[in-house]
């Protein structure tokens, strides 16, 4: 299961999750594909040490358009306009690019009883000589989703990259400031469990229906 839809499942009420389920699969290629051209900008970028800017630009906003339709000029405003937060306000901050996990082979981790898959956007030092797993938020989301998508993120980072938490970055491509997030909690750790241990119950119970 990937780390996004669960996310969405931590506050809400076990009843509802059906319906929940079936907006999230309905809106997957929405929630994933509006800032896709973003994120692959971005990593094109730091790959080339902020050069060839205008062409990776161009990219970016001709893939909004071919992928969006009628809606293109409205997504390839909003991808430009996250593409300039980022290039303002967190490039001048990072001072290694290390390895883009856009196309990173999805190796699943156990989280009670689930498979979870998903991945930071990218790795880079930054400039404490820190190594840091980036996550692009350029979308709105619920402070409490995006918090419970972070401690399911960092599941990943602890598992499969042998790191703490605290090296998730989140770049919040809409307010251009990192959002504030210390790490992963207790709490929020055992809200997610539970999450996932319900949805394993809600598995099993959907199997033998």
């Amino acid at each position: 299961m990937h780390i996004y839809p669960l996310s969405r499942l931590v506050h809400a009420q076990p009843v509802g999750w059906e319906d929940l389920l079936n907006s999230i699969e309905e809106g997957k290629e929405y929630a994933f594909g509006w800032y896709q051209p973003l994120r692959e900008a971005v990593v094109s970028y730091c790959q080339a040490k902020g050069a060839g800017r205008d062409t990776i630009v161009r990219i970016m906003r001709s893939r909004a358009l071919s992928m969006w339709g009628s809606r293109g000029p409205e997504v390839a405003k909003a991808n430009e306009d996250a593409f300039d937060k980022f290039e303002t306000l967190f490039y001048p901050r990072i001072r290694r690019f290390q390895r883009n996990l856009l196309r990173d082979a999805q190796k699943s981790v156990n989280f009670e009883g689930l498979q979870l898959t998903g991945a930071p956007h990218f790795q880079v030092i930054d400039e404490n000589d820190k190594e840091r797993y980036v996550f692009l938020l350029a979308a709105k989301w619920k402070t409490k989703d995006l918090k419970a998508y972070l401690e399911l993120l960092s599941i990943i980072v602890q598992q499969r990259f042998r790191k703490p938490s605290q090296t998730i970055w989140c770049m919040d491509l809409r307010t251009g400031k990192d959002f504030k997030w210390s790490g992963s909690s207790k709490r929020m750790r055992a809200k997610c469990a539970k999450a996932a241990r319900l949805y394993r119950r809600f598995e099993r119970t959907a199997e033998v229906d």
